[in-house]
């Protein structure tokens, strides 16, 4: 949400000079923004993110009822999850579709550019958390391996079945098998021990 007191109520009760206001905030709108809130001593004015008002209210005349009423549209009922993809799906959100002006697409950029950013940064601190598990497994594996190696196999099976049994398949499989096909498909030499590791993928050099 993007917001601004003034301390003039004219910003709000006079047409020209809340258009006014409206062209000098619109510039902090981005394509996260789903409402401008703009509040005065008086008056509080409520739009979404193409400008259009969606609520208007003279807060000496609001009751604590009709202020809940009138700001339904930005509680935190409307603001959960399901509600925001429901209207995604409906084809309600102001920005289902983007006028790629040069502002226009200079703000998809930046957005995109964020958006790609937090979400590499999340995904890897995500798989070297994994890592770290697997090589966790691995270590346990081997470990039990050397110890086992004079043992009944009865024994050796039943004890690296419950190490087996202490780390998901999903978590094997993604560095036994997706990693390494990933490398593969996409050019990526593995440096190092066999087993895949999130630090040793490198890019080929350029030919």
């Amino acid at each position: 949400m993007v917001g601004d007191f003034k301390l003039e109520d004219r910003h709000i009760a006079d047409p020209a000079s809340n258009a006014a206001l409206w062209r000098e905030k619109r510039k902090y709108v981005t394509g996260t923004t789903r409402y401008v809130l703009f509040v005065t001593p008086r008056y509080l004015q409520l739009r979404d993110a193409t400008g259009k008002e969606v609520a208007l209210l003279h807060l000496p005349r609001e009751t604590t009822d009709l202020l809940r009423q009138k700001l339904a549209p930005i509680s935190w009922e409307k603001a959960r999850h399901e509600e925001d993809w429901k209207a995604l799906v409906e084809g309600r959100l102001p920005y289902a579709y983007l006028v790629l002006d040069p502002e226009g697409t200079r703000k998809l950029q930046e957005d995109l550019k964020v958006s790609f950013a937090e979400l590499t940064e999340a995904a890897s601190r995500a798989l070297l958390a994994l890592e770290e598990r697997y090589q966790e497994y691995r270590g346990k594996r081997e470990e039990a391996e050397r110890n086992l190696a004079g043992a009944l196999e009865e024994t050796r099976r039943r004890i690296l079945a419950r190490i087996e049994g202490e780390y998901p398949e999903a978590l094997k499989a993604l560095f036994e098998r997706h990693l390494p096909r990933f490398a593969d498909q996409y050019g990526r030499e593995v440096e190092g021990q066999e087993v895949p590791s999130l630090r040793t993928f490198k890019k080929k050099p350029s030919r």
